[in-house]
């Protein structure tokens, strides 16, 4: 009785080291959850992680503490449409062909969200910015385009939508990429933070340029002087009327391109 009594507890230790074994395995390999957010026009020395004095970014110094904050990490481009590609590629713009705000060429390279999804992932995507049309849509589930035109303030409706979509497949293993464009001019976020920040001189002096509405889109004929700082007096203003991009041609006037 003693001999079996023996042998019955050393298969349970065995069984029990087996199970703690395989579930030690199963968390090592276990695939997370991938959540990417990207900033448009975001300057990394007026985030208090990288410095800044101020506290603008309270939630972002708080990952930063927590997790792995990195101080080398270089967007491949100062405009949005050749950036974003290139690191959902991590290919440089000119390999893709993408080096302007005007070449929304398409992308025969995979992107991040093709690996994924062929890896078994639920791919998502909420952007606020003008690319509904191009391939920075390659190898999502969804996709869902925030034109910033109709408000430059849309940091509220991608984050409603991310809450959303994360709900709904909560039960899946899942990458979502979301785009905020609110740092990126005309700058007229919600008060207060519209004004907490600005100084009494600025308020009274700079406020009606920065509002303005996407003089880079569709700009006006005659800016006055007034409105433009030096650096922005000798530059052309005026876009082409059709842009040329992978899947045809766009107007302009086109608030979704």
């Amino acid at each position: 009785f003693t001999r079996k009594k023996k042998s019955v507890i050393a298969v349970l230790f065995l069984i029990s080291a087996i199970s703690i074994y395989a579930l030690y395995l199963q968390k090592k390999t276990a695939r997370p959850n991938i959540l990417l957010i990207t900033i448009d026009a975001l300057r990394a020395d007026h985030l208090g992680c990288y410095g800044y004095a101020r506290n603008t970014s309270p939630n972002i110094d708080r990952l930063a503490k927590e997790g792995v904050r990195f101080t080398q990490a270089i967007s491949q481009s100062t405009l949005t449409v050749p950036s974003l590609p290139s690191l959902m590629t991590s290919l440089y713009p000119s390999q893709l062909g993408i080096t302007t705000i005007f070449q929304m060429s398409s992308i025969s390279a995979p992107t991040l969200a093709e690996i994924l999804k062929e890896n078994n992932y639920h791919t998502g995507a909420i952007i606020a910015h003008l690319l509904k049309h191009t391939d920075i849509k390659k190898g999502f589930d969804s996709a869902v385009f925030i034109s910033p035109l109709d408000s430059a303030y849309t940091s509220d409706k991608v984050t409603k939508k991310a809450i959303d979509w994360i709900a709904q497949n909560r039960d899946k293993r899942f990458f979502l990429w979301l785009h905020y464009m609110d740092p990126h001019e005309p700058f007229t976020p919600a008060h207060p933070y519209d004004e907490i920040f600005l100084s009494e001189k600025f308020k009274k002096n700079g406020k009606e340029f920065l509002t303005k509405k996407y003089y880079w889109v569709a700009p006006p004929q005659n800016p006055p002087s007034s409105l433009l700082p030096p650096a922005m007096k000798s530059l052309p203003f005026g876009l082409p009327n059709t842009i040329q991009t992978g899947r045809g041609n766009l107007n302009k006037e086109d608030k979704e391109y």
